[in-house]
């Protein structure tokens, strides 16, 4: 009887024992796993933050290669990247240069309007065209961005530009967001609004008169170029700002008189299905407020000559691609014109 009850013992202890040994293996395993997690998190996490800064520096030439681009854009267009009427331009040298004085009145564009409209709109448009989808950081996770915003400073002897553009990198380890971008663009564009500011204000108490001396006086080199009888076009370079290596140039228009002819924004191609009626409105102003009058040369299009309203009504049998020539002529018999494209489909 006793050598039975031993042999129970025995038996539990030995069933206890295995117990313990698989309990412990199971800890041993779950700790080597916890750690192997815990190395993976880690090691993912240090190729996120190490590649952030990569992230950064790339999204930051992004943000470079658009405000220099668009800079120089305003620039050649007497500030503005986006063409407007009014105040209106002159077309010039492949430039749609803006009028800063138009028959008697002051039409420079504000420092805080070319900030937001023209340079801030250009980069919200052109940086994402740049990052793309980020594919050389897909690698490190799933991507995800927010749209972005911009806040411009423009001063007077550089540009401060702050974008904020969240990007966040994930795994299922770690989560990395970053956010916000800026730079400092030594290039003096708000000085020279100022100049051409006083160069308007000028020219409305005496437009029949370019101040030769003054310009010369200037921390600029400044030009006056008359380009027809009534219109004048000024130029400015900056020594001082410098735009991959070369001197910032500003230039812009003056209209002195009434003497011509009404603007036109330019009219894009378009695409309109046979059977389709399509209308939209010539945008026509004259500086001088004289009567505009408008006609078309097309096949398949009519224009209403007061109001500029433009209807297309393509047949079946108008498959094919035309030419099409708006003319707008005010009261002096001074006319523009835009060309554009209609192309008919089925």
């Amino acid at each position: 009887m006793r050598i039975m009850q031993k042999q129970g013992q025995i038996a539990a202890f030995m069933i206890v024992a295995v117990v313990l040994i698989v309990l412990l293996a199971l800890i041993i395993y779950i700790a080597g796993v916890t750690q192997t997690e815990q190395g993976q998190a880690q090691t993912a996490e240090r190729n996120i933050e190490s590649s952030m800064t990569s992230l950064n520096e790339y999204v930051t030439g992004c943000l470079r290669k658009s405000a220099e681009t668009g800079l120089l854009m305003i620039g050649a267009q007497g500030g503005y990247v986006y063409p407007e009427v009014p105040p209106g331009y002159i077309e010039y040298a492949d430039a749609r240069i803006h009028y800063g004085y138009l028959l008697g009145y002051n039409t420079v564009p504000s420092r805080e309007d070319v900030a937001k409209y023209q340079l801030g709109r250009y980069i919200l448009e052109t940086v994402p065209d740049c990052t793309g989808e980020f594919t050389q950081f897909s690698h490190l996770g799933q991507i995800a961005t927010k749209e972005a915003e911009t806040q411009i400073n423009i001063n007077d002897n550089n540009i401060v530009i702050n974008m904020r553009y969240p990007i966040t990198i994930s795994t299922p380890y770690h989560t990395s967001t970053v956010s916000d971008f800026s730079m400092m663009l030594p290039v003096r564009l708000g000085h020279m609004i100022d100049i051409e500011d006083e160069i308007s204000a000028r020219t409305v108490l005496n437009p029949n008169w370019i101040e030769l001396t003054w310009l010369d006086s200037l921390d600029v080199k400044a030009t006056g170029t008359p380009l027809a009888e009534n219109k004048v076009l000024y130029s400015l370079t900056d020594l001082q700002s410098k735009i991959n290596g070369v001197p910032y140039v500003y230039q812009f228009a003056m209209l002195l008189s009434n003497n011509s002819a009404p603007e036109m924004l330019p009219i894009r191609d378009m695409t309109v299905r046979a059977g389709e009626t399509k209308t939209f409105t010539v945008a026509g102003v004259d500086f001088a407020n004289q009567e505009i009058k408008y006609r078309i040369e097309s096949a398949i299009a009519v224009i209403d000559e007061k109001t500029g309203i433009i209807t297309i009504k393509p047949g079946a049998d108008d498959i094919g691609t035309y030419l099409t020539v708006v003319h707008a002529r005010n009261a002096a018999g001074l006319e523009t014109t835009q060309l554009f494209f209609i192309e008919v489909t089925r």
